[in-house]
């Protein structure tokens, strides 16, 4: 038997999630909670997430097709990475590395050199198969 579920994982993101069993649920559920909950802002305390301030979603290409995935604070535009799980096609929050200012370490690399957060690309992060954004 298929369940579907509503999810409202902050005011303004909504997901319907289906899953044939209860532990897929569960873990269906999980990975939409820890991929787009609520984060802290490590470097100026914003609740990213809220819906006073909506987080930025970040994903970008190499130039050999591996995926990077963010979140990105809208007050200050210090980011935090994603990391993604060997098997399936989940992501986690790297809080071990915490959030960074991304235009200082693009200088560093030589990248993008101080260009507004605006200039990216943005979608959010999921299945948009299963993912209905409100």
């Amino acid at each position: 038997m298929e369940v579907q579920i509503k999810l409202t994982i902050r005011p303004g993101c909504e997901v319907i999630l289906k899953a044939p069993n209860p532990r897929e649920a569960v873990a269906t559920l999980a990975a939409y909670q820890e991929a787009l909950g609520t984060y802290v802002c490590g470097h100026c305390s914003a609740i990213v997430g809220s819906f006073e301030s909506p987080p930025r979603y970040i994903h970008r290409k190499d130039t050999e097709n591996h995926d990077y995935f963010s979140i990105e604070c809208p007050s200050c535009e210090h980011r935090m990475d994603f990391g993604q799980h060997k098997v399936g096609d989940t992501l986690f929050a790297k809080r071990d590395k915490g959030w960074y200012d991304w235009r200082e370490f693009s200088k560093r690399q030589g990248g993008e050199q101080g260009q507004s957060s605006s200039d990216h690309k943005r979608h959010p992060v999921g299945d948009e198969e299963l993912a209905e954004f409100t």
